[in-house]
């Protein structure tokens, strides 16, 4: 009976040992981002879409509300996307203001939607985990 509760937690832990991704956010220029980090695959399946919806569903770029409890009730900040080596490059349709926080929102689908996940982590099925990653100009 040990052993097999053994195996049980052995497996359990490799399944979970998936890295987690560092996003990170770099100003670039004046009106420009630059978010690093993202995973090679992703990139690769975001090249292939001219439209903005797959961007805005894995990286939506807000702004920072003064009052933290209306942080996901925020629009997305319009803009464009485009991929700039191993980075995603955001240029906003109207410029950043100085000052002013802002995040980026890294929805982690890889993540998430095992059992495992759900148990573990308490997330509840359709839901996706992200990383908010602040930023201010």
């Amino acid at each position: 009976m040990k052993k097999s509760w053994l195996i049980l937690l052995v497996l359990l832990g490799a399944c979970s040992s998936a890295h987690e991704e560092q996003i990170t956010v770099k100003v670039s220029g004046k009106n420009e981002i630059r978010i690093h980090g993202v995973p090679a695959e992703a990139l690769k399946q975001l090249a292939r879409d001219t439209s903005n919806t797959i961007w805005l569903s894995l990286l939506p770029v807000y702004r920072q509300p003064a009052n933290e409890d209306l942080i996901d009730d925020q629009p997305e900040q319009p803009g464009k996307y485009k991929i700039v080596n191993s980075d995603i490059s955001f240029t906003p349709d109207t410029a950043f203001v100085k000052g002013q926080p802002y995040f980026v929102r890294y929805y982690r689908y890889a993540e998430g939607g095992s059992l495992w996940d759900i148990v573990r982590k308490k997330n509840k099925p359709g839901e996706h985990p992200y990383t908010d990653v602040p930023f201010k100009l």
